[in-house]
């Protein structure tokens, strides 16, 4: 079930003496969104459709699917070097450096 972001924002309008107009779903360019500037309200601007909002979820889940299998094939790849090549325990010690002695 969604979440009731209609129902919410009726509410505070109604609290704050507004009125909401709802415009549906508005597409903002990624310049746009990464600026945080506010999508379109210009009414002849068509809200985008079910089939669009289902193309841009497809591609969001590509995306995010392929960032995952990324960072898991990075952690495999550290992983497997640490066995191949393990630290020296010896690789700690400064070789030629004398300890301080006591006074």
């Amino acid at each position: 079930q969604a979440f009731p972001y209609i129902e919410i924002a009726h509410a505070i309008a109604k609290r704050a003496g507004l009125q909401v107009t709802d415009h549906g779903h508005v597409r903002r360019s990624k310049r746009s969104k990464m600026l945080g500037i506010a999508a379109s309200v210009d009414p002849n601007v068509a809200p985008i459709g079910d089939a669009e909002i289902a193309g841009l979820n497809a591609s969001h889940y590509r995306f995010m699917m392929a960032l995952v299998v990324a960072v898991i094939a990075l952690v495999a790849v550290g992983l497997t070097l640490d066995v191949i090549n393990p630290p020296s325990s010896s690789s700690a010690v400064i070789k030629g450096v004398q300890k301080p002695k006591k006074q």
